[in-house]
Formats: structure tokens, sequence, C-alpha cells
């Protein structure tokens, strides 16, 4: 966290679009031109030497160093130092409508200005290293609030990420969000199938049939994997896992048994992969309908279960809030179990 840009969790950016459709609340996005080049120095002097062929030296033969005002873009601490700037100035600067960041996200930013508005004026601002993206419920508010950041940042406004952000397609309608990776997915089928989508025979699940039967004869033959069909297994299987948490949750158990097997992959392990992405390409436009008007839409609501292993059992869970997924995950658990009651 020292050297790097925080990025937002999918749960918490699929929670901002749940809270946003529940209170029907204006979504704009912006992008930082730039951005590890907009980050300053304001808490230490950071020095660096010159490139040889711009070294200059005083009467005494010392070498000039350089004073670094702004991060080398690239540089081990341009990342943070961008994040910096911004935090400072979202919670610091902005004195019209001061933001307080998020305890549990530190890519939220909030800003609740009491007044004799009902309900208070409210802005929520996340941002994905230079994406940002902002709820309001007051136009004219967050619209000078955006005037204020673009004077003080380079930034382009509704450049395009509010249909498209972090790999999820983003529809919008009156009362409701819809995300998806269709383009995600049809650029994986582009790459990794033999022939079109459309010619393969339908796939109802995600998993293989005979997946756990091909992990276990997989996990026999540990080490002998050749490494070109490692690097082959590893990228696909990568590529998989991406859309799942965001908007596959359904795939997620599938992916998660897959990347287990990235040390010791064998070409059945693979098929299963294809398999996966078969099923992913057949459905590319399912994702996650966030929903004001569905029944008990306010009401936060989380499941979880086990499959009782043999071994370690694998949780999976997942909470909804306006009618969608906001978090899902399903893990292989740290210990063996001695009860049904202790898996869930």
């Amino acid at each position: 966290m020292r050297t790097h840009s925080p990025a937002i969790r999918c749960s918490s950016l699929k929670s901002n679009f749940a809270v946003g459709v529940l209170h029907s609340m204006r979504q704009r996005d912006f992008d930082v031109d730039a951005a590890y080049l907009q980050g300053v120095y304001v808490d230490r002097r950071v020095f660096a030497r010159a490139p040889k062929y711009l070294r200059r030296y005083d009467e005494r033969g010392v070498e000039y160093v350089w004073l670094l005002l702004r991060a080398l873009y690239g540089g081990p601490d341009s990342g943070r130092l961008w994040y910096n700037t911004y935090a400072h100035y979202m919670m610091h600067e902005e004195t019209i409508c001061p933001f307080q960041r998020c305890h549990f996200e530190p890519c939220t930013f909030v800003s609740v200005i009491d007044g004799e508005a009902t309900p208070p004026v409210r802005i929520i601002c996340s941002v994905y290293v230079d994406d940002g993206r902002t709820w309001d419920n007051c136009a004219d508010v967050c619209d000078g609030f955006y005037d204020r950041l673009s004077a003080r940042l380079s930034i382009t406004r509704d450049g395009g990420g509010l249909t498209y952000m972090i790999g999820m397609d983003i529809a919008l309608g009156e009362g409701w969000v819809r995300i998806y990776s269709s383009t995600y997915i049809l650029n994986m089928c582009e790459r990794w199938l033999d022939y079109p989508i459309g010619e393969y025979d339908y796939v109802g699940t995600p998993s293989h049939p005979k997946l756990m039967e091909l992990f276990e004869a997989a996990y026999v033959t540990k080490g002998n994997t050749p490494p070109e069909l490692s690097t082959r297994y590893r990228s696909l299987v990568g590529s998989l896992i991406f859309p799942c948490p965001a908007t596959r949750p359904d795939c997620l158990f599938a992916a998660g048994i897959l990347a287990r097997a990235m040390s010791f992959a064998t070409e059945d392990l693979f098929k299963a992969a294809i398999y996966c992405l078969v099923y992913m390409g057949q459905s590319h436009d399912t994702g996650i309908t966030y929903s004001r008007n569905v029944p008990d839409a306010e009401l936060y609501v989380h499941w979880s279960d086990s499959d009782w292993s043999t071994r370690r059992s694998t949780t999976g869970g997942t909470a909804q809030l306006a009618g969608g997924s906001t978090s899902a995950i399903s893990r292989r658990q740290e210990c063996v179990t001695g009860s049904s009651t202790h898996a869930e």
C-alpha cells in the first residue's frame, strides 16, 4: 500500500450501483488524464539522480541531483502518490462539499450536505486508479464539484465510462441498472475457441459434468505438466476468473476449481476450462440487474453454503441488495471440518 494506488473492490462498486438505484441517484463518470503524472509530493522531499547525459557538477566536482516536484511515470511510488494527491483534494481541498473516505473501502468517498433539502444532498464518488464514477441526488451540487475537480486536476468528463468500466458493460434505465461482461467474454471466445460461439452445442452449466473427477486425476499427476500446457492453461483460467466476482457469480465455483490446478494442469482440465468458456460465451449477455421495483428491494440478504467435501470443503455465498448480487464468493476452506455445521 505504500507504493500502489488502491483499486475499488467489485463488491463495493456493485453496492454503489444498488444504492444508487434504490435512491434514484444520477450517475456520471470521469477519467483522469495521465493520473500518475498529476501526483504531487506534499509531505516529503524526494531527490533523484539525473540521467547520465544530463548530469551537471558544481565547481567542486560534486554532482547535482534533481528535486522532484512530481512522481516519475513508472516510478515505484507514482501510483501511491497519485492516490494520496486525489484523496487529499477530496478530504481537505474540497471545501464546498467535503468528502469523507469510507473506512472499509479506501476508493470510495462520500459527501453529505445537511441543509433544508430532504433528503440531504449526497454524492458518492468511487475511483478505480484513474477511472471515476459518481452517484448524486442533486445535479447542481455535483456539477459544481466536477467544475472544481477539473480546475484542480486534468480530467475528461463523461468519456464513455458510464456504459463500460473495468471490463463491465453497464446498461442504465429508469429505476434499474444491469451489469454484464459481454464485450470481455466475446473477446475471450475469439481468442480461445476454434469455432464461432454459435457453432457449439448448447452448454447448460459452467461446470464440466466430470470436473471434480478430472481435478482428482490431475492432482495425482502433480508436477508432470508440460511448460507449454501450463502457460496455456494459466492464461485461459486467469481470463475466466476475471469477470466472475463482478458479473458472473454463476461461474465462480467452476473457475475456482480450475484455478486450484494451476500447478498441475492436464489437457482434460484445459478442455473443462474451454467448456466453461463456451457456457459463458453462449450466455455472454447474462449479468446482474439492480432494480428498486423488486420486492424487498432495500432488504440486504446474505446466503452461504458448503459442498461438504471429503477433504477441504468449498464455501460459497452471495449477498443481495436491490434484487441483485452485490458480492459473491466461492473459496476453499482453510481446514478440514468435522461436521456439516462447522463446514457451513
